[in-house]
C-alpha cells in the first residue's frame, strides 16, 4: 500500500509540473510531437507498401492517439491505448476480428499511468508472454479534482486490446522511467 501512495505521488507530482507548462512540457511533449506528427510510412526496398491502411489508421484518428499515450507515457513511468475495435466481444476477452465496414467504428481511449491497474500477469514460464500483463483494469476517470468524479467507471480490458507504452526501463517491460525524473534530479 505505502508503494501504490509512493509511485501516486510521484506520478501525481510530474503531472503538476507537466501541467504547469514551462521545461516540464517541453521535455515531455517536444519528442512526442517529432515522433508523431507525421503520418508512417512502411516500405518494402524502395517501394512504400500498405499505404491504404496507414491513411485509413490516420483517418481514424490512429497517429493523434499514438501521440497522446505517449505523452501520457513520457509524464509517468508508462501508459496504455486502448483501441476500441467493434468486434462484438467482450473487452476481457482476446481481440476478435472485425469487418472492413467497421473499421471506421474503431476508437482509442488513453489511459495514464495512474489510471490503469494489472489485474492478471501471465506466469507460465514457457509463455512468451511471461510475467507481461494478461488483463488490466483501466479507469476512465482518474484524478481526483476532476468535475466528473461522479462518472468514474472501470474494465477489464485483455492485452490484445491495448498498446502498451513503456520508456526507458532496464529490467522492466511494464514499467518505464518518467522523462521529467533526471532533468528534475
Amino acid at each position: 500500500d505505502t508503494v501504490k501512495n509512493i509511485r501516486k505521488t510521484t506520478n501525481q507530482y510530474y503531472k503538476e509540473l507537466y501541467d504547469r507548462g514551462g521545461i516540464a512540457g517541453v521535455v515531455v511533449d517536444k519528442p512526442a510531437k517529432l515522433c508523431w506528427r507525421d503520418m508512417a510510412t512502411i516500405k518494402s526496398g524502395d517501394d512504400e507498401i500498405l499505404k491504404d491502411q496507414i491513411l485509413m489508421l490516420k483517418q481514424v484518428g490512429f497517429f493523434n492517439a499514438m501521440e497522446r499515450a505517449d505523452i501520457a507515457n513520457r509524464i509517468g513511468r508508462f501508459s496504455v491505448l486502448f483501441v476500441g475495435v467493434p468486434d462484438g466481444l467482450d473487452p476481457s476477452l482476446p481481440i476478435g476480428s472485425a469487418s472492413k465496414d467497421s473499421f471506421k467504428s474503431m476508437y482509442f481511449n488513453v489511459y495514464e499511468e495512474n489510471r490503469i491497474e494489472v489485474t492478471k500477469y501471465d506466469t507460465d514460464p514457457a509463455s512468451s508472454r511471461f510475467n507481461l500483463p494478461e488483463l488490466y483494469q483501466l479507469q476512465t476517470i482518474g484524478d481526483s479534482d476532476s468535475k466528473l468524479q461522479g462518472n468514474r467507471t472501470a474494465r477489464t480490458v485483455h492485452f490484445s486490446r491495448v498498446i502498451h507504452f513503456a520508456e526507458g526501463g532496464l529490467s522492466s517491460s511494464i514499467e518505464g522511467v518518467s522523462s521529467l525524473k533526471r532533468p528534475l534530479n
